[in-house]
């Protein structure tokens, strides 16, 4: 199954399937999302067996739009940021603005997050440094990536400092 992407034009069939998934209210606040989110946190559903960007989809529809190539952005105001589906919050505009709009509001912080403020964050410090010790007492990468079930390649971004290195 593939995420849509903007070659994918917005029909109002799946217009219709992104409506129903928030309730239109005052302009003036939030609409939450009430459906299904990918793995970044991204309001989504799916037709056809492609997953469409939700408030992509609302924006565009309510503007009478098939396709954009521009992103789409929240307003800095809104409460909600990602889940948000009231186009009065949204808009369409450039990677450029984007990137302003991140730095602006400050929640480009959650991109500094390091080992266990990282949201994602599968080991705790302890467990690194108990990882650490452990090859340095001989246990190999495989043994370990076994023993705290994560990937192989995680053992050794952690054992070179590549990961977790601020610890």
């Amino acid at each position: 199954m593939t995420d849509v992407n903007r070659d994918h034009e917005i029909n109002f069939a799946i217009w219709q399937i992104a409506e129903s998934y928030f309730i239109e209210d005052d302009p003036n606040i939030c609409w939450p999302w009430l459906g299904g989110f990918d793995s970044r946190g991204t309001p989504r559903f799916k037709k056809n067996k492609i997953y469409y960007k939700a408030r992509r989809v609302i924006l565009l529809h309510h503007l009478g739009l098939k396709q954009s190539d521009l992103y789409l952005l929240t307003k800095p105001e809104c409460k909600l940021q990602t889940e948000c589906c009231n186009w009065n919050h949204m808009f369409l505009g450039t990677p450029k603005q984007s990137t302003a709009l991140l730095i602006d509001s400050r929640r480009h912080d959650s991109l500094n997050r390091k080992g266990e403020k990282h949201p994602m964050h599968i080991l705790t410090e302890e467990k690194v440094l108990t990882i650490r010790a452990e090859y340095a007492e001989g246990m190999s990468y495989t043994e370990l990536s076994h023993k705290y079930e994560v990937a192989y390649v995680l053992i050794i971004k952690i054992i070179n400092r590549e990961l977790w290195n601020h610890i």
